[in-house]
C-alpha cells in the first residue's frame, strides 16, 4: 500500500516546480530586459548574472532531486501576466530612453519581488517539513533576490530618477 504524502508536502513540491518553471522563463526575460536597457547601470542590474539566476535554477533542481520529485512544468498565472508586461515594457518606445528604463526597472522589480515572496514561502514550508538542506538552498536564493531588489531600488534613487530630472 502506497502512503499518501502529507498535503503540505504536495504543496511544497508543486511550488518548487512552479518556481523552477518561473525562474527558467525569467532567465530569458531578464536577458531581454537587460539588452533593451538604455543606461549601463540598469543593463548591468537586470542581467541574470548580476543576481545569480542560473544558480537559482540549479538550487531548485537540487531541491526537487532531494525530494525525489521530477520536474513538471507548472504555469504561474501571476508570473505569466508579469512576463507579458515585461515584453510590453521592452517595446514601449522604438529607441532606448530613460522613460523606457523606468518601465523596465518597475517590471523587473515586480518580478523579483514576486519571486522573492515565493522563495520566502518555500523556505518557511521547508522549515516546517524539517528539510534542512533545501531550506539552506532556498534561503540563499531568497537573499539573492533581496539583494537584487535593493540594488535596483538604489539604482533608481541614485541614478535613474536624478537623470530624469536633469534638463534636456
Amino acid at each position: 500500500m502506497k502512503i499518501k504524502p502529507h498535503p503540505l508536502t504536495e504543496i511544497y513540491h508543486n511550488k518548487l516546480n512552479m518556481l523552477l518553471s518561473t525562474e527558467q522563463q525569467c532567465l530569458t526575460c531578464f536577458s531581454k530586459l537587460s539588452f533593451t536597457a538604455f543606461t549601463h547601470e540598469l543593463r548591468a542590474g537586470l542581467t541574470p548574472d548580476s543576481f545569480d539566476q542560473k544558480q537559482h535554477i540549479v538550487r531548485l533542481k537540487q531541491c526537487l532531486s532531494l525530494a525525489k520529485v521530477k520536474h513538471s512544468k507548472v504555469v504561474d498565472e501571476t508570473m505569466t501576466a508579469l512576463l507579458k508586461q515585461a515584453e510590453q515594457a521592452r517595446k514601449l518606445t522604438r529607441s532606448p530612453s530613460l522613460s523606457r528604463d523606468l518601465a523596465l526597472l518597475a517590471i523587473g522589480l515586480k518580478i523579483l519581488n514576486v519571486n522573492q515572496g515565493c522563495y520566502h514561502e518555500l523556505l518557511q514550508i521547508a522549515g516546517a517539513l524539517e528539510q534542512e538542506v533545501p531550506g539552506q538552498l532556498l534561503e540563499q536564493s531568497w537573499k539573492d533576490h533581496q539583494n537584487a531588489c535593493n540594488y535596483l531600488s538604489q539604482l533608481a534613487a541614485n541614478v535613474l530618477y536624478p537623470e530624469v530630472l536633469k534638463p534636456s
